[in-house]
């Protein structure tokens, strides 16, 4: 793999800049930005940096991330890739893994790549077009089965940096994948700003796990978009879990465009201290006779702030719709705020949609049964906290990565007690 100046691209790159000047960064006078205003903290020539890389030390990741010493990985620096550091194993032939310099005879590349992604109404999705150095274009083909997990990971280095990680992942018909994305950084004193786009296209009959994963350091800012696109009888997976990064923003759209497509959205994020972590997802049911499950589940200490706006979108056509959405908090501190707002657009008529939101603090008579029997207040608070995040946890099936999640949540609720989910 190669990176070199996207010159195919350039047209794209200059709307992709307009569009970008003319909507600015997102204010809070933006609804859908109301809770995350990063015009306050943000200018635009700071986000039309160019990234920069210093150099990884591997042993520095896989001391951080040790399940990907022997996995399946592409490291990526601030957006660019680490070709040194990749390794690609015992993959099947018709898996092709590029960038996207070298893709433009690729008909699928072409014919997918910037598609779907809305950026006339997401600026910073504009301004990852416009900025983007290179990208990871991941081509599963037809009746393809990936056996083991495939790791991309962002890095994010240096003081005062901006990246924008890009990738486009294609499921072919009949093909099964999971695809884990990263993103760290390899110090917390760092002031970085991560602005990631992410395109998942999953074909008839295919399914994709596309597990996305934040530990960004102290004072990092990364603002996501993810977008998926599935054809008949597809199914597609996503699970966000954000345990870092002083600002995190995730918008998620997903598109259900055939029927019998099953769609499943899970979240996690715990925050302590002033975190702040924001997640807004779209679900598009556009055709007949599909499926889509919600479930995003936070837990907020000390001054930590959590956002997450729902809308489950119904079209005229889309009967025999069903649509579940559920977002569930704990508040363990008094100073700490939860902003929720579950939302349905329905046009059909025949439909099963359902949505709910709920925040509050732990039981009372749960956290006395646990201390009546011997466990300490700091541990019983870690058991029941743990126990309300597990039914996220246990929707990942990559198992080195579900370990090593449990280990880290102990760690985020300041307890040695060692979690297990057990199948």
């Amino acid at each position: 793999m190669c990176t070199v100046a996207l010159n195919q691209f350039e047209e794209l790159r200059s709307q992709s800049l307009e569009s970008f000047k003319l909507q600015g960064i997102p204010s809070s006078k933006n609804e859908n930005y109301k809770y995350t205003n990063l015009a306050g903290k943000f200018n635009v020539n700071d986000l039309l940096a160019d990234s920069i890389t210093v150099g990884v030390n591997p042993d520095v990741i896989f001391s951080r991330l040790p399940f990907l010493a022997d996995a399946n990985r592409i490291v990526l620096e601030n957006g660019i890739c680490c070709e040194s550091l990749n390794q690609l194993k015992d993959l099947p032939k018709s898996v092709n893994i590029s960038c996207f310099s070298e893709c433009e005879t690729n008909s699928v590349f072409k014919q997918h790549f910037s598609k779907y992604v809305d950026a006339k109404n997401h600026s910073l999705a504009a301004l990852n077009s416009a900025q983007m150095t290179d990208g990871i274009f991941i081509e599963i083909e037809n009746n393809v089965v990936l056996d083991h997990p495939l790791f991309i990971v962002n890095v994010a280095t240096g003081n005062n940096t901006i990246a924008h990680p890009r990738t486009l992942i294609f499921g072919g018909k009949n093909s099964k994948a999971s695809v884990c994305f990263i993103t760290l950084n390899l110090s917390d004193d760092d002031k970085t700003f991560t602005n990631a786009v992410h395109e998942i296209i999953v074909m008839e009959n295919a399914s994709i796990e596309f597990d996305f994963f934040q530990m960004d350091g102290e004072n990092a800012t990364q603002v996501s978009h993810t977008y998926s696109y599935q054809k008949r009888d597809s199914v597609f997976s996503i699970n966000t879990i954000t345990l870092g990064g002083k600002l995190i923003r995730n918008n998620l759209n997903m598109m259900l465009d055939d029927v019998n497509c099953l769609t499943h959205l899970n979240g996690l994020y715990i925050g302590n201290k002033k975190q702040h972590i924001d997640n807004q997802t779209s679900v598009y049911h556009a055709k007949p006779n599909c499926q889509s499950n919600e479930l995003y589940k936070g837990i907020l200490d000390d001054e930590s702030t959590g956002v997450f706006n729902g809308r489950i979108h119904v079209f005229k056509d889309a009967q025999k719709t069903n649509a579940y959405q559920s977002n569930k908090n704990v508040l363990l501190s008094d100073k700490a705020n939860m902003y929720a707002k579950p939302q349905l657009e329905i046009y059909a008529d025949d439909v099963k949609c359902s949505h709910g939101a709920t925040t509050g603090q732990l039981d009372d008579d749960a956290l006395f049964y646990l201390r009546a029997r011997g466990i300490n207040a700091h541990d019983a608070k870690a058991l029941l906290n743990f126990a309300f995040a597990g039914d996220v946890i246990e929707k990942i099936n990559i198992p080195d990565l579900k370990e090593f999640l449990l280990k880290l949540i102990a760690e985020k609720l300041h307890s040695n007690v060692e979690f297990e989910i057990f199948d």
